[in-house]
């Protein structure tokens, strides 16, 4: 607070010294403007009064082209008005030449006629005159401050009259203001160097003071802020905490919903089978005993899957598994899980196709926990095809690693879930034998090898695309 208001005082001197700076400057150059144009108003009306307006009017009417007068002397008439012109310049101590001039009604523009300088500048067309000149081009008046190629300029004119007082032409005086402006800047950036020079040594004893009061301020500044600092990082960590809890909590009730709709069902299923055969133990045919049998088995299979890939999720969610890496070579493990899955796309008429390329080098990852990714993404690639479709298989280098990609025909998947397809529990179809964890144990050991993997579903096929480092990328940046 105290530093704002030694920098408005500051500021709101300098705004005022600055404004009487500045007024003092436009009022002189304003007094200064007036005086000079009431002096040129006096000098031009002066000369107009001594020029011979038939003098003038023959000269105009004898010459009537441009240059028609080279020099002075050439005639006796036009040296005349020249005399006139240069004796009141000189009189006067004008620093630019005085002119006539007429104007031609027919072509809309001024012509110089005669000059007080030493050559003459007859029927020079002066087409860039300020509109006041035409409009009181019969009464004369002044031109304010303008500025052309030439600099900053005043101006007077006054009518030159016949016998009859009829007006045939004007005087022009002119004077340069340029200096004076030069000169009236220089003061008062004078005046505002005074003004800071004076100003000084109180400023100088200000910041003294204020910078012992700044200093205080400043420590109790940080006291308050680290205070602050420490109030919001505990209340951050506190909401935080109670959102991770709330999320531990939702997820406990949709883990516990979950496990017991999943366990529930082969459960239900299989006491159902046994409990039929054991009251029907004597009556019951041998194929329905067989029949019966085969459900039984199919699902307690069920049930060991679910439980053993729960059991496995969790041991990856607790980070209870440490990678074991090992060389190994991806195209070979590849193969034997083709060749392991081939009399069950045979038997559902699924087409498998691979895309090897040759002289694969290894990569270097657990191959344990690599070999169940493919086995789940090809159970996933399996179990949600299309009758007669296709898996392909495609692997390729990519600079040091290999990039691994499972594709299979089949419905698209929208764009709306691909973000979940990952998550424990996600379905995009009931589909049966489908847990619902076989992506989440590969997307946790995919983490694991901090090597991502992605998705995508377009035009019915889905592909499922991750990345190993290559074995000898690895040996050769070590070496």
């Amino acid at each position: 607070m105290t530093k704002r208001i030694f920098w408005l005082v500051l500021i709101g001197y300098l705004l005022v010294t600055a404004y009487f700076v500045g007024w003092t400057y436009y009022r002189s150059c304003d007094q200064a403007e007036r005086s000079n144009l009431f002096r040129l108003e006096g000098i031009a009306n002066a000369v107009a009064l001594q020029i011979d307006a038939d003098v003038h009017t023959h000269i105009v009417a004898k010459y009537g082209t441009k240059d028609a007068i080279l020099f002075n002397a050439q005639d006796t008439n036009y040296y005349k008005i020249h005399y006139v012109l240069a004796r009141n310049a000189v009189a006067n101590m004008l620093k630019t030449p005085v002119y006539t001039m007429v104007f031609d009604s027919t072509k809309q523009y001024f012509e110089f006629i005669g000059t007080s300088a030493d050559t003459p500048y007859f029927r020079h067309e002066y087409r860039s005159f300020k509109p006041i000149l035409k409009e009181k081009y019969t009464e004369g008046g002044l031109i304010s401050m303008y500025n052309d190629e030439f600099g900053t300029w005043l101006s007077a004119f006054s009518p030159i009259r016949d016998r009859l007082g009829r007006p045939i032409g004007v005087v022009m005086v002119d004077e340069q203001f340029d200096k004076f402006i030069t000169r009236a800047r220089m003061a008062a950036v004078q005046n505002l160097l005074v003004s800071l020079f004076i100003i000084l040594p109180i400023i100088l004893l200000l910041i003294y003071w204020l910078r012992r009061m700044l200093s205080r301020e400043e420590r109790l500044k940080d006291k308050l802020e680290k205070a602050y600092k420490t109030n919001l990082k505990i209340s951050r960590e506190l909401e935080v905490s109670y959102e991770k809890l709330a999320s531990i909590n939702t997820l406990r009730k949709e883990m516990i919903a979950n496990i017991s709709h999943d366990l529930r069902t082969p459960l239900t299923n299989l006491s159902g089978y046994i409990e039929t055969l054991f009251m029907r133990r004597h009556d019951i045919s041998m194929a329905e005993r067989e029949r019966f049998l085969t459900i039984a088995q199919k699902e307690s299979q069920r049930l060991k899957k679910l439980i053993d890939d729960l059991f496995e999720l969790s041991k990856l969610e607790s980070n209870q598994i440490e990678l074991k890496t090992e060389p190994f070579p991806i195209a070979e493990l590849l193969q034997d899980i083709v060749a392991k899955y081939e009399i069950v796309c045979t038997e559902k008429g699924l087409t498998i196709t691979t895309h090897f390329s040759e002289n694969l080098p290894w990569v270097v990852a657990d191959i344990k926990l690599i070999d169940r990714v493919l086995q789940n993404l090809f159970d996933n690639a399996i179990r949600y095809n299309q009758p007669s479709g296709c898996i392909d298989l495609n692997l390729q280098r990519n600079d040091c690693q290999l990039v691994i990609k499972i594709s299979n025909t089949g419905e698209t998947i929208p764009s709306s879930v691909l973000s979940q397809i990952f998550d424990r529990y996600f379905k995009n179809s009931e589909v049966e034998g489908s847990t619902g964890l076989g992506l989440a144990i590969v997307k946790k050991i995919m983490d694991l090898h901090q090597c991502p993997i992605s998705v995508d579903s377009t035009e019915g096929v889905t592909s499922f695309t991750f990345s190993l480092p290559i074995y000898n990328y690895l040996t050769s940046s070590k070496s």
